[in-house]
């Protein structure tokens, strides 16, 4: 049965995915990003909205960590501006980033 679980793998591939895993090698643009500083509750409910945003939108969006924050991004300006306005409106502090 152990037969079926083995695989093999080039051994660059799995220098590659390392590099990618411990290096951070971003591959995703950070041009349309906002820093958000929020926790708990708060950071669930902002990450709903960019959901929503993004979704209307039909554009990708993801989060990342940032050294003070959560870094929200999305492919498009004006869905970064309309997530600016929510954080605005539940008077969440955000920046560019």
């Amino acid at each position: 049965m152990a037969e079926y679980f083995t695989f093999q793998f080039n051994p660059a591939f799995l220098l590659l995915i390392a590099y990618i895993y411990f290096k951070g090698l971003n591959l995703m643009s950070k041009d349309h990003c906002l820093i958000v500083r929020a926790a708990g509750r708060q950071l669930d409910l902002l990450r709903g909205e960019a959901a929503r945003i993004a979704n209307g939108s039909k554009l990708g969006w993801w989060t990342d960590r940032a050294v003070i924050g959560t870094r929200f991004c999305f492919e498009d300006a004006k869905a970064k501006e309309a997530f600016a306005l929510t954080c605005d409106n539940f008077g969440v502090p955000c920046s560019d980033g």
